[in-house]
């Protein structure tokens, strides 16, 4: 189902019930198999699957979740996906747009810039300076 070893599998289940995110039990005997209840409520459950989908890049697989369990329409999702991801409209009437890049540390010194985002938040501040 994970598509991954059992011994990961194990070590996902053990971080879960860790997390105190389910409740794990296991039965002696053969062909006895072990009890899995998930304790989470359902929108953190999704809230969980789409933040691990979008840091993994996988987006559409992301955005799959939501339209499968017909959350799109939510205002309650709405407003979760706008402040974590998107377009937000603060009070003073501005629109502010968030983008979403992946963790980096911010180098303003355009010599030792690594990454395009280093380079483009540079370009925008060195050359208006020079």
């Amino acid at each position: 189902m994970w598509q991954c070893s059992t011994r990961y599998a194990k070590t996902i289940v053990k971080k879960c019930y860790e997390s105190e995110w389910i409740d794990w039990e296991t039965y002696q005997g053969r062909g006895k198999k072990p009890l899995l209840k998930i304790k989470l409520p359902k929108l953190q459950a999704i809230y969980i699957a789409f933040d691990e989908l979008w840091q993994g890049a996988h987006y559409d697989r992301a955005y799959k979740i939501l339209h499968e369990y017909k959350l799109l329409a939510d205002p309650e999702v709405n407003t979760w996906l706008s402040e974590r991801f998107g377009f937000t409209q603060s009070d003073d009437e501005l629109d502010v747009f968030r983008y979403p890049y992946p963790k980096v540390e911010l180098n303003l010194d355009p010599i030792k810039v690594l990454s395009r985002h280093d380079s483009h938040f540079a370009r925008q501040i060195c050359e208006t300076l020079f």
